[in-house]
């Protein structure tokens, strides 16, 4: 076979689409949307006058397990507002929670959200919103919570 500018066409079309292929497979996907489950075990680490408090522990779940750091804010209502970061293995997922606090004795139930506003690793640009429910023990300081819902990342 004699080699022409006609019969190099097809071989230098796919030369060039090979080429081309893994820079599109390279490029950074659009957020998809994930179901977690979580598991929050913390305790109050430090509790100041003003109402703030320093809050620790552990977390596990559909992301794998790591440790929790957030601080606290409320006024004595039954309201509570947290800023925290969630640290696991393949990055760290951050965000803010709200939750009412209904107090019976020495426990309480809290239910409400966490707003997940960025994240590292993995989770760069992770956004949602997902419901937390747990329960909360005054003398020991240990909070128990489920966070569970979808978020993008």
């Amino acid at each position: 076979m004699k080699l022409t500018v006609r019969s190099l066409a097809p071989f230098a079309a796919a030369t060039f689409l090979v080429g081309a292929t893994p820079s599109l497979a390279m490029a950074d996907p659009a957020p998809d949307s994930h179901r977690v489950v979580i598991t929050s075990t913390a305790r109050v680490l430090e509790q100041r006058s003003n109402g703030t408090a320093v809050v620790t522990g552990t977390v596990a779940g559909t992301l794998g397990k790591g440790a929790v750091v957030s601080r606290r804010t409320t006024d004595g209502s039954r309201d509570e507002t947290s800023r925290g970061t969630m640290y696991f293995a393949e990055g760290s997922v951050r965000g803010t929670s709200v939750l009412e606090i209904k107090r019976s004795g020495d426990h309480a139930r809290l239910t409400g959200y966490l707003k997940v506003t960025g994240g590292t690793g993995r989770y760069v640009g992770a956004r949602g919103r997902l419901s937390v429910k747990g329960t909360g023990d005054v003398a020991s300081q240990l909070i128990t919570l489920t966070i569970r819902g979808k978020f993008r990342y």
